[in-house]
């Protein structure tokens, strides 16, 4: 019983060791900009930028990033530009839906850019969650307890899953 038991954990470890050394070290970043935008695109993440060419309205860029995740800015050259959500990449392939608006502040046009779709990473699927979770509690009396106690949930998770992938 002991030894079926050590051979089982030897090949848990084993296939977390290949799916670790199978994983991707770079991404993929595929989208489309909405809204009829021709030239380029500028994409800023860690201490690294690139550029790409819209062709049909549709953009790629490819790139390796250190560590789990690291959030992303979007901009155009000689514009003032705001992103108007937050978003993450990991070294994966990711889609994304991307679309942009101008607005006349103080005489200066800012440029908004809005996410509104992201598949291929674990951070959009959580932050999708948490959206849902804050937007069905946004009128409850105790709506900031809700929303405290969702964000602990959801750390103690993580530390789990990362506790038991260590």
């Amino acid at each position: 019983m002991k030894k079926q038991t050590y051979i089982i954990i030897i090949f848990f470890f084993i296939n977390l060791i290949q799916a670790q050394k199978n994983s991707q070290d770079y991404f993929t970043l595929k989208g489309v900009l909405k809204n009829n935008y021709k030239g380029y695109l500028y994409v800023s993440y860690a201490d690294k930028k690139d550029s790409c060419l819209l062709e049909n309205n549709k953009f790629s860029f490819k790139g390796h990033i250190s560590g789990n995740m690291t959030n992303v800015f979007f901009w155009l050259k000689g514009k003032t530009c705001v992103m108007k959500k937050e978003f993450f990449i990991e070294n994966k392939n990711i889609k994304i839906n991307l679309a942009f608006y101008d607005e006349i502040q103080d005489r200066d046009t800012t440029v908004f850019f809005h996410t509104t779709s992201i598949v291929g990473t674990k951070t959009a699927l959580i932050q999708d969650d948490y959206e849902r979770f804050a937007a069905s509690n946004l009128y409850a009396k105790d709506q900031h307890q809700k929303l405290y106690r969702k964000l602990n949930t959801m750390a103690v998770k993580t530390q789990k899953i990362i506790m038991w992938v260590i």
